[in-house]
């Protein structure tokens, strides 16, 4: 109910009566979608929450500007990655067609602010298959450019920990324990609340510490190790 009041009170503020027209009463709706599951997600509602989110994309279909249409489309498939990897697994169908979908967004889109969160449930979801030829050392690698270009601390740490894990499961033990570090550096816990790519069911700030406390443990520092896991 207080999702529905939200998404009521936007359009009422935003889009009075008379001026309704068939496009922006759509993005009033696709706003609202998306409203309700920021909220129910908290509430580990995600059945009802990719309930919403297929409503909204229902409804984005049906936007006439297309861009428009493609921005609001990306957001609502990167969410809806997000709560299916919670809800079925980094390895559902589900998430790759969700991720895949919103690769293809972005590249129509060019420089969008949702290419972290996308790339990152996308590489989750090749790391655990590790299919094909190392698709998910490429992904990695495209978020480690993306973080050394860009001076926000969330893609740094989301391209760092990717980078580290990649090593870490080619037993290239020294590349991993350095990206780990350099993660682990920059990451904020206030982030948490904020970067949606930190609610994937993952916090990357307590996975980097239990990750490099393995590698140290395989490199021969079980001081280190022990210290790392306590941390995390």
């Amino acid at each position: 109910m207080k999702s529905s009041t939200i998404g009521t009170n936007v359009a009422l503020e935003t889009y009075p009566y008379g001026a309704f027209s068939s496009h922006p009463l759509l993005r009033v709706v696709v706003n609202f979608r998306y409203v309700p599951f920021n909220t129910e997600r908290f509430k580990t509602a995600n059945q009802e929450a990719v309930t919403h989110l297929c409503n909204g994309l229902s409804v984005a279909a049906d936007l006439r500007d297309e861009q428009q249409q493609a921005r609001d489309e990306l957001k609502l498939q990167v969410s809806l990655g997000g709560v299916y990897l919670q809800m079925k697994g980094h390895s559902a169908p589900e998430v790759e067609a969700a991720f895949a979908r919103a690769r293809a967004l972005c590249e129509q889109i060019g420089d969008a602010p949702e290419f972290v969160p996308m790339a990152f449930g996308l590489w989750r979801h090749d790391v655990v298959q590790m299919e094909g030829a190392g698709k998910h050392k490429k992904v990695a690698a495209q978020l480690l450019r993306h973080a050394k270009s860009n001076s926000e601390p969330v893609p740094q740490v989301v391209g760092h920990y990717a980078a580290g894990f990649t090593s870490f499961v080619t037993a290239e033990f020294l590349d991993a324990a350095d990206h780990f570090r350099e993660a682990i550096k920059r990451y904020a816990p206030q982030d948490r609340d904020t970067a949606e790519v930190y609610r994937f069911g993952q916090d990357p700030g307590v996975a980097c510490r239990c990750y490099l406390a393995m590698t140290d443990w395989v490199l021969g520092f079980p001081d280190k190790a022990r210290e790392h896991a306590r941390d995390g």
